[in-house]
């Protein structure tokens, strides 16, 4: 999945989260199951973010040799 994928399911889990703690009440199951999934998008983003920065650093002369 790439990027510009994972960051529109975050943020229809985002807007879905929002409708679901506007509940009067809130179903916790669904809640934990929305927060699973954002929580899961979120460390994949970081994690190619940083393996871009560190590919990027990689590069630069002196670094890494």
């Amino acid at each position: 999945m790439s990027d510009a994928e994972l960051l529109g399911k975050h943020t229809r889990l985002r807007k879905e989260l929002s409708v679901a703690y506007a509940e009067p009440f809130w179903d916790t199951v669904h809640i934990k199951r929305i927060t699973s999934e954002l929580a899961a998008i979120e460390r994949l983003l970081a994690s190619r973010k940083l393996s871009q920065r560190w590919a990027i650093v990689r590069r630069q002369p002196g670094v890494g040799n």
